[in-house]
């Protein structure tokens, strides 16, 4: 498997040294932190979901990693808040449980994806390189 080389452009629209938001209790989650910054991605961790929007609407954020559930809402809440404005970054629902429904109602409602945790560094990488490409400034 190659090494992270940041700023290498990968073959979808995140290069390596993007920022991403992981949102959940991220003592739960070191799997996930972990995929993530052997990616090469810079990683900004919040719990709540009101820490989310205040991060998202002070930093560039290439993709949102949410958990499930959160302390204060849910994926669903930041997928509402998001689809509200014009090219928001792209959201991954985490869980620990898969099954269709959660699925089928995610991509319905609007998320990228759905990845089941532990998150594995191949599947952060095919995310990253399927995710739509984003117009630049």
């Amino acid at each position: 498997m190659p090494t992270a080389a940041a700023g290498r452009v990968w073959p979808g629209a995140v290069r390596e040294s993007e920022t991403v938001l992981l949102v959940g209790e991220t003592g739960a989650q070191p799997d996930a932190i972990e995929a993530l910054l052997r990616s090469g991605l810079r990683v900004r961790r919040c719990a709540r979901y009101r820490e989310a929007l205040q991060i998202i609407n002070r930093c560039a954020i290439s993709i949102v990693f949410c958990h499930e559930h959160l302390a204060d809402g849910s994926w669903r809440d930041i997928l509402a808040r998001l689809s509200a404005v014009p090219e928001h970054p792209p959201v991954v629902v985490l869980t620990d449980a898969l099954d269709s429904s959660l699925w089928a109602e995610a991509i319905g409602a609007g998320a990228f994806d759905v990845l089941l945790t532990p998150i594995l560094e191949p599947e952060v990488r095919r995310v990253c390189q399927t995710v739509p490409q984003r117009p630049t400034a």
